[in-house]
């Protein structure tokens, strides 16, 4: 069978290797390696932005100068593809990705990821209280989660991290697992004053991280679940 653009933005074929994609992480993304591989359109991303973080944002420079440097950064790394589809998700994770390197609560990054942290914001409008949603349901199906406290958690913490996805999404797990996550943080030598997601322990242990994964296989169900059946719907009629 060739193929053709429209399999690659979308259809039934593509909605099957994604499915199977999301199989194959989580049978072998702890393998050494494999995490990097499997997510190769966001390691990559990472790799490059550190690069040229290195190499761009020196504080010498003024802060109009590393904004400009930043913004040129994002604008060069993402795919020249259109907003749906494969591409789509190469997008996301491209932007994510910048997001997650270059936008930190330093002086170093202040300027220089600020383009990067404003995409970051308006691409997860829309995902990041939806995951966070679907963690409050997953915490439903496991037994030691406690939902109420994951609601509590993710509303009060919706604008406490460095961008939309810590904020909405750590809250609800902070809350579920009765942890504290996110902090003050070093980036190459920088202090980033970052804030405390939740009210619980801030040392999570073996146990903790067992739980949060369990959370993280029910959440990843519940997000699924829903697309297969629509999938499935539309196939037949």
């Amino acid at each position: 069978m060739a193929i053709s653009p429209n399999w690659f933005y979308g259809s039934d074929y593509l909605f099957t290797v994604l499915c199977a994609a999301f199989a194959l992480e989580f049978i072998l993304g702890g393998l050494p390696g494999f995490g990097w591989l499997l997510s190769l359109p966001r390691s990559l991303s990472a790799y490059l932005a550190r690069r040229a973080d290195r190499r761009l944002n020196r504080q010498k420079r003024s802060s109009r100068s590393r904004k400009i440097r930043g913004a040129l950064v994002v604008i060069v790394l993402l795919p020249l593809a259109a907003i749906a589809g494969l591409p789509g998700l190469f997008v996301y994770r491209v932007y994510t990705a910048l997001a997650d390197e270059l936008v930190h609560p330093t002086d170093k990054h202040a300027a220089f990821g600020a383009m990067a942290g404003g995409f970051d914001r308006l691409m997860n409008l829309v995902p990041a209280p939806v995951t966070a949603l679907l963690i409050v349901v997953g915490t439903l199906f496991a037994l030691t989660a406690r939902p109420l406290a994951a609601i509590r958690g993710m509303v009060g913490d919706a604008a406490a991290g460095q961008s939309p996805r810590a904020g909405w999404t750590h809250g609800a797990v902070a809350g579920a697992l009765g942890l504290s996550l996110s902090g003050p943080r070093r980036h190459g030598g920088a202090v980033a004053r970052g804030v405390w997601i939740g009210d619980g322990r801030a040392r999570a242990n073996t146990t903790d991280i067992a739980r949060a994964m369990w959370l993280y296989l029910i959440t990843e169900f519940l997000g699924i679940t829903p697309l297969v059946l629509l999938a499935l719907v539309a196939h037949r009629f």
